[in-house]
Order: structure tokens, then sequence, then C-alpha cells
């Protein structure tokens, strides 16, 4: 509270020459819940340097995480020590990034102290499953490479990307890349994958707990970017694809990218999004609340090559909902989708090898829906266009119906109870328990704000309009000099 008090000191003595109590208090009431009430997400403090990872929510903020235990074990021997010593179920927290309850568990796990460079020989590099993505893009720009199929979010770890079907804007996956992986069972034996990463890949860590894995690294590269206005649906043959538009149209800017040989004079690092995640929570949300979000506008397509081999904008204050389509039936599906307010980004995929994944070449469907606004699901749709959706996104449906919906499903289950018989690694979630989705809305919280931000613009206008108009009605008598 004693940061309200020294921020608010200054208005406070501004505000103060009018005598009155009302703006002082208006002022007061507007800090306070600006500094400990962000109407889009659930953290109640301003600050922008935070970068919304927590042990208690998700980074997208739409679930709270029960009380239980929480470990952070310092080494891998200390992460086995607590697998043969106790059986609770649990999870394993990546960058908290995912919108469906995926961690969502009374013991959490974080590996983020397995976080070194075991090995790296110019093609291939191998790291403990702890890392972040970004702590080994920092560490290839030294050698100006740079890891494949990487997005939006670069602090998730290694075995969170690796087991959540994490991509880019580029026609691979991160998961296409690990060439090598090692985890811990139930009761913390140490398994190799090679020949059977098939399984493990986008497999959400219901095989074990990944400690470390081998990746490919390419040399830096630089684009060659087309852009243009396209019909919903168009492709072509590119090493990127895709198009930015919303669900009230029938066309969008479309980029496409080829990549060129030889590195660019840039290096991939994450670009700081610091400022934009306040600008998103604190005014671009909120005034969706009365318009609709696609009139106030979409994300560009035309990006710096800074920003194209680094991240993709953020979305704050967004619910990320996500569905991969055969290509033969995306226009179809785009077309077939009820209208809802929000912003649509389209990209292709190529087949996957991975058994919880595509096998064959895919449209990506994002749709991003401010977080207070009621959402149009699409899981029936997906499902008759023989889709599924993202295993990070936004899902009220039985996850488990999608699972058991892949061919593979019945190796990937007698696999599955091989190294986890009890089912430790299992939340209510991922067990399909009705009722295990915790999302939470933030249409009440934009409200209020919305209420107080009016108020206090309508209380300070009249008040400095009273005291201008007091101090022009008392008038003032001229001094006369004599000459």
């Amino acid at each position: 509270m004693w940061v309200l008090v020294l921020v608010s000191l200054p208005l406070i003595v501004v505000t103060f020459f009018s005598r009155k109590l009302l703006p002082i208090i208006t002022w007061v009431v507007f800090l306070a819940v600006v500094l400990f009430c962000n109407p889009s997400h659930q953290d109640f403090r301003f600050d922008m340097t935070i970068k919304r990872i927590s042990r208690h929510r998700n980074w997208p903020s739409t679930f709270d995480m029960p009380e239980g235990h929480y470990h952070e074990p310092l080494s891998e021997t200390e992460l086995v020590d607590f697998l043969k010593h106790n059986a609770r179920s649990l999870r394993v927290m990546g960058g908290m990034e995912s919108y469906s309850p995926l961690i969502h568990s009374a013991t959490v796990l974080n590996i983020k102290h397995l976080n070194r460079v075991k090995h790296y020989n110019g093609s291939h590099i191998r790291c403990e499953a702890g890392m972040t993505i970004k702590e080994v893009q920092d560490y290839l720009a030294n050698y100006r490479q740079s890891l494949r199929g990487i997005g939006t979010y670069l602090d998730t770890t290694l075995g969170g990307a690796f087991s959540t079907s994490f991509s880019g804007r580029f026609q691979t996956s991160f998961s296409d890349h690990v060439t090598w992986a090692r985890t811990l069972n139930a009761v913390g034996t140490s398994i190799e994958w090679i020949d059977d990463l098939f399984y493990l890949r986008d497999s959400m860590g219901m095989l074990g707990i990944v400690v470390e894995m081998e990746l490919q690294v390419f040399p830096n590269r630089d684009y060659e970017i087309f852009y243009k206005q396209r019909d919903i649906g168009w492709t072509e043959p590119a090493d990127g694809f895709q198009m930015n538009t919303h669900l009230y149209a029938s066309q969008g800017e479309a980029a496409t990218y080829r990549l060129l040989p030889g590195p660019p004079e840039f290096v991939n690092r994450q670009g700081s999004y610091w400022v934009m995640s306040e600008i998103y929570d604190f005014i671009y949300t909120p005034i969706s609340y009365f318009i609709p979000i696609h009139w106030i506008g979409q994300p560009d397509a035309r990006q710096t090559i800074r920003q194209l081999s680094t991240n993709d904008v953020p979305y704050f204050g967004l619910t990320y909902l996500n569905y991969r389509i055969p290509v033969e039936f995306c226009k179809a599906f785009l077309n077939e989708m009820e209208d809802q307010d929000g912003l649509v980004r389209v990209k292709y995929l190529p087949p996957k090898q991975a058994c919880l994944a595509h096998h064959q070449s895919v449209c990506e469907v994002e749709i991003h829906i401010p977080n207070h606004k009621y959402i149009i699901q699409y899981e029936s749709l997906v499902r008759k266009y023989g889709g599924y959706s993202h295993w990070g996104g936004y899902y009220e449906g039985n996850i488990t119906k999608q699972i058991e919906s892949f061919d593979c499903y019945v190796e990937f289950e007698k696999l599955r109870k091989k190294h986890d018989p009890t089912g430790r690694f299992l939340n209510n979630y991922l067990k399909g328990v009705p009722g295990a989705q915790y999302y939470w809305r933030s249409a009440g919280r934009v409200y209020v704000y919305c209420i107080v931000l009016a108020l206090f613009v309508i209380v300070t206008i009249f008040s400095y309009w009273k005291q201008h108009i007091t101090v022009c009605g008392r008038g003032r008598t001229l001094r006369k000099f004599k000459t």
C-alpha cells in the first residue's frame, strides 16, 4: 500500500488546489485500480517487467493452480530420488503458456535447474530439458545458428515445447528436429528414445519426464517475403505462409516466406514485449468490451526481419484457440465457422512424425478472442472435417476423446502404461474427468475497470471545469497607475 501512497502524492498535491475531496478520492481510486487490478489478467499488478510466469497460474491467465506440493529439484539425482520415494500424481511445468489445464495438478515439478548444454558439434546440440528456448537461442547466437520450429513464446522449456506441439510461422514444428531424448519413468528409471520418438513427440508428458534431448541446429537465414490480399484458404509451395484475417472477412493479408542462404546481419534473440503486454491488458482488450476487436485492428503481416527471426506478436488479454484441419477441407472449415469477434491467423504445416499429431498436410487455424467475451467453440466442426485441437489451446470438451481418435492410440496407451502403470503423470484433465477445465474469465473485471475509468475521466474533467469557471467568475480588479 505504501507504493500506492507514494505514487499518489504528486497527483494529490496537484489536485488539492481545487479544495474538493472528490477529485482527490477519484485519483486515489483510479490509481489503486490500475496498480492492483489488471483488467485482462489475474495478476493484481501493473508491472511492465513481469513475464507472466508463475507457478500459481498459467501465463494466459485462464486458470489458477490448486494449493499443493511444489518442488524444484536442483539436479537429476534429486529428481530421481523424489520419484522413487513418493507416489504422488504430478505434472511438470514448462513455460506455463498452455491455455488448456495440462499442468493443473496438486503436485508440480519445476526442472528449471536442469539447464546445462551437454554437447554441441555444429549440427546438433544436446541440452538438459529444463533450459528455455531463449537460453538455447542465446547460446547458438554466438555461432550464428538457430533452432527451427520456434514460435511466439521463447520462455518455455525444451521439454515443454517438445511435449505440446510447439511450432512457429514456418512449415515445421519444434519436436520435428529432436533426434534423441531421455526421460525418467514413474519410478525414476532413465529411458532413452531414438527409434520410438514417434510416440514421445507431442505426448504432453504422459510417457515420462523429459530430462535431456538432442536437437538439430541450423545456420541463421534471411527471408524473402511476399505480401498480397488473398482469398481465405489459398496456399502455394513456400517455406512459410500465414494469413491474418477475421471471421467476418472473405480475404486477408497473406505473407509468404522463402528462406535465403547465407547468414543475415541479425542474431536470433527474442525481442522485448514488456510494453506491448500492458498496452494489450489495459487499453486494447478493454476497448474491445464495447468495440469489436476486428474493428480496432488486426495484427499486421508486415513485420521486420528481427521480428521474423525471434517471435510473433504476443497476444495478451486474448484467449487462444488452435485447430489443425486437413488442407483439402481448410476453406470449407473456415467458411462454415460461426462468426464471432476475434483475430484469425491461418498457417500451413506438412505431415508430422508424431503419434498424437497430424499425419497429413494441414492448415493451422489460430483464433484469438478477448478473454472477457463468450467463446464459441468449434470442436464438433473440427471432428467433422477430420481435424483436432492443438494440445495447448483452449479446449472445453473431453480431451481423452480426442486422444483416442488417433490411429496409433492403442500402441501409445500400451507404451504409456508400461512407463507409468499407475497413471501418476495424468491429471484430471488428461483423464477426462467432467468439470476438469478450470477456466477463468475477465468479463467482470473489465466491466469494473471500464466503469472506474469512465467515472475518473468525468469527475476529473468536471472538477477542473468547475474550478476554471470559479476562477474566471471572481474576476480581477485592474490596478491604476498615475502617469
